[in-house]
């Protein structure tokens, strides 16, 4: 039981870390093209 739940904090952290690094890439992306433009 306590195995099953470390292993779905774990990767419920995983997810989140993956989302928000995905979302931080694109703004990054956006701010280069932005940049890029000027």
């Amino acid at each position: 039981m306590m195995r099953r739940g470390d292993q779905s904090i774990k990767t419920q952290g995983v997810n989140k870390n993956n989302w928000y690094s995905a979302l931080h890439q694109s703004r990054i992306r956006k701010l280069l093209q932005v940049s890029m433009a000027f």
